[in-house]
């Protein structure tokens, strides 16, 4: 499973890299990248400075999550929290438990590419409007399923560490 979410992860990615690429060919030299309350554009930024931005987003997300195995086998056990870490990093039981929690940090580090491409894309339509205006409905939607995702993958991961036998 592990193989699968690390392409997982690498083609979104490669599709949030395509995107930006895409947007940054069709939006205004000025991009409005903040929104108020109401949905109307209250920031703005140029396109270029957009462009860098969202993909040093896409790419530094991506590299955190790549990175969890080698943390998890670097970090001393001292700073990795989750419950009843004695327990599960226990040297019988270490492997097993990082070989776990990389699947698991993999399929979250997926789900927030996916959140962020959304959002992205969403901010993005929001400018092809005169004057920019941001779908609130949508991106209500958007951060609610995310949210859905973080809680369920927290509940997972809870109920998981924090039985032992």
């Amino acid at each position: 499973m592990k193989p699968c979410l690390y392409r997982s992860l690498n083609i979104s990615l490669l599709i949030g890299l395509i995107a930006q690429f895409y947007y940054f060919s069709v939006l205004p030299d000025a991009v409005a990248n903040h929104f108020g309350n109401d949905g109307h554009a209250n920031g703005w930024m140029s396109n270029t400075a957009n462009l860098i931005f969202s993909i040093v987003i896409l790419v530094v997300n991506t590299l955190v999550f790549l990175s969890t195995e080698t943390i998890f086998r670097k970090v001393p056990i001292k700073y990795i929290s989750f419950p009843k870490k004695e327990y599960w990093l226990a040297p019988e039981r270490k492997e097993s438990s990082i070989e776990l929690m990389t699947s698991w940090m993999l399929f979250f580090g997926v789900a927030t590419n996916i959140f962020l491409i959304l959002v992205l894309h969403l901010v993005y339509r929001a400018n092809m409007n005169t004057p920019p205006k941001l779908d609130e409905d949508s991106s209500f939607i958007v951060m609610v399923l995310y949210i859905a995702i973080m809680a369920g993958w927290l509940i997972k991961l809870y109920r998981r560490f924090n039985k032992t036998a």
